[in-house]
């Protein structure tokens, strides 16, 4: 059967893009090192390092913000994979319901393009 492909434009407000990434906290911990922002207290993760030395916590590699673009940039280079996992993850994204493993997914579409970890 032929197939074609749609292209579906959802607009989300910037508060639901920074729940995404508060959200995306509980699920980065394993290979990124996240850096509180003491200025901001209604948002205590605003960058993450990309890699971190286990045996004493050291971050290095890139340094991101973990903010709304970030997520917008994950959710537009994820909906790009040609995954059956993506159409899960955009229903949940949409419908409210994205969890930690969602969201770790779409940050590390942000920041390496692709699912490197998990």
């Amino acid at each position: 059967m032929e197939t074609k492909v749609i292209h579906i434009t959802h607009e989300m407000p910037v508060e639901t893009l920074n729940d995404l990434a508060d959200t995306a906290q509980g699920g980065i911990g394993y290979w990124a090192i996240p850096l509180n922002d003491p200025s901001h207290p209604h948002r205590p993760v605003s960058e993450l390092w990309t890699e971190f030395d286990e045996s004493d916590g050291s971050p290095f590699g890139e340094k991101f913000a973990l903010n709304a673009d970030l997520i917008l940039k994950g959710i537009e280079a994820f909906s790009k994979a040609d995954s059956d996992y993506w159409h899960r993850v955009a229903t949940d994204v949409i419908d409210g319901s994205a969890d930690i493993d969602a969201c770790d997914s779409i940050v590390q579409y942000a920041v390496f393009g692709r699912l490197v970890y998990g």
